[in-house]
């Protein structure tokens, strides 16, 4: 049985050349995870809360966790959401 995903955070930076396609992507990966589960979404600026990007470790952006799993880079959202449905923690 799938683990309630509680929180997806996206950390980005509105400053970056791949802003609107992360935003995309991330949206697409909501809409999809929406038909799994109830959850939460934060975007996160890590210009605007460096203290948020500390506490959880980012050292590389963009960078999108659910639950203990990181995805940094550009992954697309139908590879991220092939990782939490094969997951058995999710």
């Amino acid at each position: 049985m799938a683990q309630n995903i509680s929180k997806i955070l996206l950390f980005t930076s509105k400053a970056s050349i791949y802003f609107q396609t992360t935003m995309d992507e991330f949206q697409q990966l909501l809409k999809a995870l929406e038909q799994l589960q109830p959850f939460t979404a934060q975007i996160i600026d890590v210009s605007e809360n460096p203290e948020l990007a500390e506490e959880y470790k980012v050292d590389a952006l963009p960078t999108i966790i659910i639950g203990d799993k990181r995805f940094i880079g550009q992954p697309k959202s139908e590879d991220i959401l092939k990782i939490v449905k094969s997951d058995s923690s999710f």
